[in-house]
């Protein structure tokens, strides 16, 4: 009894894509439009005729229909949950230029939304609302280990290999096992290169090559925060609590509602903190005692 957790965004995409492609093709030779004029648009370009509009569209949903039957086929799925992106996501709020450089470069494929949409309104997806899908399917995938229920993610995203357990990349067609540890490391090291694809900046000069090197023999989460704290107290010095915040709350994937990335509970935090407080207490201690001598004197 496996439950299949699919990104419906990769799904959609790939559907999408091939019909878009040859649609773009036929745009250009019949020199109707160009690639510049079609950067930004929402929808179908009133160019042809509306049957032909529900024929490409049509392909486009058996394409779905096809990949989501190869998925759950080779995955021996019993049931089947997909998340699909939504207007609204609270990373958007946090940093203006979230996942900024993804769309500079390409033109967008109005298809795409209309079989998202399609998704949600059959019932094959839940929209995240608030959210992204990478979200929910955490989130479920944590439900299905809470109930020691077997789950395989599907996807091609490389930020939900900080979810424990089976994978299938779906353009790869490979499955992937990521252990509790091999997973902990991911989540760490993208804390410390950030995500170019999501125009997260991460410490400057740090990729995956430095990051990983950096928390080789790491045994656990301590010792994982401390490697990640003392980085960005190298780059940041005081204020490397604030980067180090602003980049987690972009990378993290929320494991439960309302889950947020904090550096509160962190113990290497926490010393720090308590350290500060000591030097401070320590500092206006001496200062006080001063001012008695001061007064002292004077009396």
């Amino acid at each position: 009894m496996t439950t299949l957790i699919v990104d419906g965004d990769v799904v959609v995409h790939m559907a999408c894509g091939d019909p878009w492609k040859e649609k773009l093709t036929e745009f250009e030779e019949t020199g109707r439009y160009n690639r510049e004029d079609l950067k930004g648009i929402t929808e179908i370009p009133e160019y042809y005729p509306l049957e032909e509009d529900t024929a490409l569209l049509n392909q486009c949903w058996q394409n779905l229909l096809a990949i989501l039957r190869d998925i759950s086929e080779v995955t021996f799925a019993s049931e089947m949950l997909m998340a699909i992106k939504s207007p609204v996501n609270y990373r958007d709020d946090i940093y203006s230029d979230y996942k900024g450089k993804r769309n500079t470069w390409r033109i967008h494929n109005p298809l795409i939304d209309i079989v998202r949409r399609k998704c949600v309104e059959r019932g094959f997806a839940i929209e995240a609302y608030g959210k992204e899908a990478d979200d929910y399917i955490r989130i479920w995938a944590e439900e299905s280990k809470f109930y020691k229920k077997p789950y395989v993610i599907a996807s091609i995203d490389k930020d939900l290999l900080c979810i424990p357990g089976k994978h299938w990349n779906i353009k790869k067609e490979v499955f992937m096992e990521m252990s509790e540890y091999d997973a902990m490391i991911h989540y760490y090291a993208q804390l410390l290169q950030g995500d170019s694809t999501d125009n997260i900046p991460g410490l400057k000069n740090v990729g995956p090559v430095k990051a990983l090197k950096a928390l080789e023999g790491c045994v656990n989460e301590r010792h994982c925060q401390e490697v990640v704290v003392s980085m960005y107290i190298e780059k940041h010095g005081d204020d490397w609590k604030q980067y180090l915040l602003a980049n987690g709350k972009l990378i993290h994937i929320q494991k439960a509602e309302n889950d947020y990335f904090t550096v509160s509970d962190w113990v290497v935090s926490q010393e720090l903190a308590a350290c500060e407080d000591t030097k401070g207490a320590r500092k206006n201690k001496v200062q006080t005692n001063q001012e008695t001598t001061v007064q002292t004197a004077v009396a």
